[in-house]
């Protein structure tokens, strides 16, 4: 196993928000057509709607697939403990948090172009990392 590439770890967070962001859009649906809120409330929920999915969602799967998501495994990729232990759940929350938070995700990814070694913020304060399953 070896830590997965800076354009593997952007490609996962991108379609992992798209896929958010739809599920988000389709649960405001209601609030957003049917209720005619004003336009600013309409932004406010789906925004609301996406932070909440892609915490809860992220968290139970790191959970429950100890590791997985369901666009990292596809792609293979695992979240393991330092001496590749399985994730625990204080570390499945703090990395549900920064994915859920864009903000934070954006200066995770920063912080890895600056520093070239394939392990972000996120992994070093939850002592984990993003490894290839298929090397």
């Amino acid at each position: 196993m070896k830590t997965i590439t800076f354009n593997k770890r952007l490609f996962i967070y991108s379609i992992d928000i798209i896929i958010y962001s739809g599920l988000a859009f389709l649960s405001a649906y209601p609030f957003i057509f049917i209720y005619k809120l004003h336009i600013i409330l309409d932004i406010l929920i789906i925004i609301g709607f996406i932070l909440i999915y892609s915490f809860l969602i992220n968290f139970l799967l790191l959970k429950m697939f100890r590791g997985y998501t369901i666009v990292s495994a596809i792609f293979g990729v695992k979240v393991v403990g330092t001496g590749e232990k399985k994730i625990t759940t204080n570390q499945a929350f703090i990395r549900s948090l920064n994915q859920a938070f864009w903000i934070l995700l954006l200066y995770d990814l920063i912080y890895i172009l600056i520093n070239k070694t394939q392990r972000g913020i996120i992994d070093r304060l939850t002592d984990t990392f993003m490894v290839d399953m298929r090397y």
